[in-house]
Parts: structure tokens; C-alpha cells; sequence
């Protein structure tokens, strides 16, 4: 799944317009949102919003029901016990916040190239090194991911699915094997930076964004109906 989502934030019809314009529209919507006390307008309208914005830039719908609905079930899940403390439409408010904040992140996530994003971030001199830890970071999870994969593959055609009590053994083996398996490959990943003289710094290729007014008109409007939901 990582690997689709980074394949196709850079094939994405806006993937070079400049990352910053893009955190700007899409999640600053989720820092305004955590503003409202309890108020469930402001979040059906980013809810909306977010999810007009999806169909407009044509995401893949199948990714966004997937982390939508498990960020939905999430939620639910976890609100049961405010149900009798605070009432139903302040658990609905909190339903509504969380699956906003789901889609505006998959908004940004589906069309920001991860690498677009730490270029420009990296050129502030105190994000930095938090840029080459998380371009590092990202890497090392697509190789958990593939290792991830293959356990899965492998679990599935021995039938380690078959019932409820072997799926939950399969699970837990996979598990821990996915961990021993990382905890290796630290070992392997130091020899390996080693062995090409690696000084700890990450160079990035300088690359020109394009500054969207199509956008930065949409994020105006968008942060605006959300402003005056928010004060009504």
C-alpha cells in the first residue's frame, strides 16, 4: 500500500506544485478544525469538501475507503466509553473530526511526493536532519512492507488463515518475525552505510515547483467556509 500511494502522489496531475501550497490547502483545514469545541458543522463541511476535492483530483477512491474506513472504525471503537460521559453528538462531533483528518492527510498524501516535500523542507536549516531521518525512515518501512508482504503471501497459501484461532496465531507469528526480522536488518543497514563512506547527510536534487493561483484560490475559499462555520 505504501508503495501505490508513493507511486501515485508523483504521477498526480498536481504533483509539482510546490509542497508548502499544498500543506496550506489540504491540512491546514485539520489544524482549524482543532479549534471547535465539540461542534460537528465544521467537520461535515471539511468531510464534504474533502471528499469533493478527492473526486476533482481523481484519487484512488479504493485507497481512501480503505484508511477511511478503518480510521471510522478506529474511532468508534475507542468513543464507546465517552458515550454515557459526554453524549451521542459529542461523540459524532469526534467521529466527524477524525474522519476529516483522514481524508485531508490522504488529500496531501496521494498527491505530495514524499522526496517534493523533504527538498523543500530540507532548505531551512533546523528541519534538516529531521528531513534525512525521515527520508531513511521511509525507505526502511517500504522494505518492512515488502518483507510484511511476502510473510502474508506465504501465511495465506499454508491455509495460516483458514479459521478465527489459527488467524490469530498466524498474526502474532508474523508478528514477531516481522520484529526479530528488523531488529537484523539494523546490522545490515549500518554495514552497508559504512562500507559507502556514508557522512549522515542525504543530498537532495534541486527541483522547481510551479505556484498554482487555482489553488491558492481554492485553499482561500475552502479555509474561509471553514473559518465561518466555525464562528457560526
Amino acid at each position: 500500500m505504501l508503495r501505490l500511494i508513493i507511486a501515485f502522489a508523483a504521477q498526480s496531475s498536481i504533483s509539482s506544485v510546490n509542497p508548502l501550497q499544498k500543506a496550506a490547502l489540504f491540512l491546514l483545514p485539520v489544524v482549524l478544525l482543532g479549534f471547535s469545541s465539540g461542534a460537528s458543522a465544521p467537520a461535515a463541511y471539511c468531510v464534504a469538501s474533502a471528499l469533493s476535492m478527492h473526486i476533482f483530483f481523481r484519487s484512488p477512491l479504493r485507497i481512501v475507503a480503505t484508511f477511511t474506513s478503518g480510521m471510522l472504525i478506529f474511532t468508534l471503537l475507542t468513543s464507546l466509553a465517552l458515550l454515557a460521559d459526554y453524549g451521542p453528538l459529542y461523540v459524532a462531533a469526534l467521529v466527524a473530526k477524525s474522519v476529516a483528518g483522514m481524508l485531508s492527510i490522504l488529500l496531501f498524501s496521494l498527491h505530495t511526493p514524499m522526496d517534493d516535500l523533504l527538498c523543500s523542507l530540507s532548505k531551512f536549516g533546523a528541519l534538516k536532519d529531521l528531513c534525512d531521518i525521515a527520508k531513511s525512515t521511509l525507505r526502511f518501512l517500504i522494505l518492512i512492507e515488502d518483507e510484511l508482504r511476502v510473510m502474508t503471501f506465504a501465511a495465506k497459501s499454508r491455509n495460516g488463515f483458514g479459521s478465527f484461532k489459527k488467524s490469530i496465531s498466524t498474526t502474532g507469528k508474523i508478528a514477531g518475525l516481522l520484529f526479530v526480522n528488523t531488529m537484523r536488518r539494523w546490522g545490515d543497514i549500518k554495514c552497508a552505510t559504512d562500507s559507502r563512506c556514508y557522512k549522515g547527510i542525504i543530498p537532495y536534487a534541486p527541483k522547481n515547483f510551479k505556484f498554482s493561483k487555482a489553488l491558492l484560490l481554492l485553499g482561500i475559499i475552502y479555509n474561509a467556509g471553514l473559518l465561518a462555520t466555525l464562528f457560526m
